[in-house]
């Protein structure tokens, strides 16, 4: 299921969402706070759109690497 998640300039995701797709930036809908971005991704922990066991568990497993140029999830223990 694609998801979005608010993540920081260090790459730790402080939250993720279902539902709403990122028709471009800023035009989401979510309001980040400064220092904070907004990236879509497929999830496949995620099984329905209110799935908070599988969005928690997103936000404690992963993070996000590559920012700015091609900011993708990872796992967090994973080195790049």
């Amino acid at each position: 299921m694609r998801i979005q998640v608010v993540y920081d300039e260090n790459g730790q995701i402080v939250s993720a969402a279902g539902g709403t797709p990122v028709e471009s930036p800023g035009r989401s809908g979510r309001v980040v706070d400064a220092g904070q971005y907004i990236l879509e991704v497929e999830a496949e922990e995620i099984r329905y759109e209110r799935d908070f066991d599988g969005l928690r568990k997103v936000v404690e497993r992963y993070r996000v690497a590559g920012h700015p140029a091609e900011p993708h999830v990872i796992a967090r223990d994973t080195a790049e």
